[in-house]
């Protein structure tokens, strides 16, 4: 499936009629560029790779063994007990 540039900008500028985030957000940094790829199966395993890696690289960084606290030496959080994770809704 592919997505119009025009079809996402519709889409957007609908969304901004209705959220004003949204709007300064378009105004801030404009719309996301177009993008145009290849449809072969090298390009799906590409994509498929890529967002195993992400959800994995997620996990990670919200785990809780891993998370930084104030004796790994992490200055974002020094002076903050443990971090709990956050529940899922």
């Amino acid at each position: 499936m592919s997505l119009a540039f025009e079809s996402v900008r519709d889409a957007l500028e609908g969304l901004a009629a209705e959220c004003r985030y949204i709007r300064a957000a378009i105004n801030q940094v404009g719309y996301p560029p177009e993008r145009v790829g290849s449809s072969d199966p090298e390009s799906l395993m590409r994509i498929i790779v890529g967002q195993q890696l992400s959800t994995k690289a997620a996990a990670t960084h919200h785990h809780p063994a891993r998370t930084p606290s104030a004796s790994s030496g992490c200055p974002a959080a020094v002076g903050r007990g443990p971090v709990q994770p956050r529940r899922r809704r």
